[in-house]
């Protein structure tokens, strides 16, 4: 494991393994080649890099994408973003991980490489869902194996339909390099982003920035993304939120106005709109599973 990387295994078990990572790199350029040792799907979880997989396809790792790894993966690292980042790593056994894709997944045979996107735009029930499984991990000294191992297949399912998405027949045939020109535009936007979404910025702001046009880019990331830019920056807003109100973050109008909303009101309306439930619901569930954990570990003492 690199020097710069520091992990916490909240989950163990023969079927699955979840971490956390928190990486300090500093380094903007592409740092020695690392191998994944077996089939990882990687959610960040605060802060932005970039990797660079074999064919030198760039895969800009932010909050609102979830990265797939195979085995023997080979791929380099680079941190253009002060700060650096957060991810949850969750490691599934290669023997099962290959049945389940092969019963859910017919055209992938015997392929011992079933993750053929290097990474995808994650949706927000994944997003809850890795969050609650996280405070379950968290906040409780004995957590329900069977619980947490069917909500690791309830990602790995939800990953392996976004694997399954493909692009319109319909659409033109884009050349390689016009394609390549695309994506790096694409990336270039989404790692200022990563850097300034707390900010109100103008579409204009965000083109002059990187260099093109703004309808030009408003059109461009669309199509490579299949959001907007306003959207995407909302959905970093508010995963940022959830790491703050799980960490304990009790104001929420001065979390609302800090993360760059309007208002609380706009703030709770999108939070809503997204996970189903309000910040404050979010916030109490968390306050009670660390009541609950702290009167565990009390009754613990008092009977040893």
């Amino acid at each position: 494991m690199p020097d710069y990387l520091d992990s916490a295994q909240l989950f163990a078990s023969p079927l699955v393994t979840i971490s956390d990572w928190r990486c300090r790199g500093t380094e903007p350029h592409f740092g020695k080649e690392e191998e994944s040792s077996g089939y990882v799907l990687v959610f960040p979880r605060t802060g932005l890099y970039v990797e660079r997989r074999s064919g030198n396809d760039r895969v800009v790792a932010d909050p609102s994408r979830v990265l797939f790894f195979n085995a023997g993966d080979v791929y380099r690292v680079a941190h253009p973003v002060s700060g650096g980042d957060d991810c949850t790593g969750i490691r599934f056994n290669g023997k099962a991980l290959l049945e389940f894709v092969r019963q859910n997944m017919p055209s992938a045979d015997e392929d011992t490489s079933p993750f053929h996107l290097p990474s995808a735009r994650s949706t927000n029930p994944m997003v809850l869902l890795l969050h609650r499984l996280r405070q379950n991990l968290l906040r409780r000294t004995t957590p329900d194996k069977l619980a947490i191992e069917e909500d690791a297949s309830a990602l790995l399912r939800q990953a392996l339909e976004l694997q399954l998405e493909r692009r319109d027949p319909g659409q033109e045939p884009v050349r390689a390099d016009t394609r390549k020109a695309h994506r790096d535009l694409a990336h270039a936007a989404r790692i200022l982003l990563a850097k300034r979404f707390r900010e109100r910025l103008s579409l204009s702001d965000i083109a002059r920035a990187i260099f093109s046009s703004p309808f030009h880019l408003a059109r461009i990331f669309r199509s490579e993304t299949g959001t907007s830019l306003h959207e995407h920056q909302i959905q970093l807003r508010l995963r940022a939120a959830l790491c703050e109100i799980a960490d304990g973050a009790r104001d929420l109008t001065a979390l609302a106005l800090e993360l760059g909303f309007s208002s609380h009101a706009h703030f709770s309306f999108a939070f809503q709109r997204n996970f189903h439930a309000s910040p404050s619901e979010i916030r109490f569930s968390s306050a009670r599973q660390a009541k609950l954990s702290r009167n565990t570990k009390a009754a613990r003492v008092l009977l040893s």
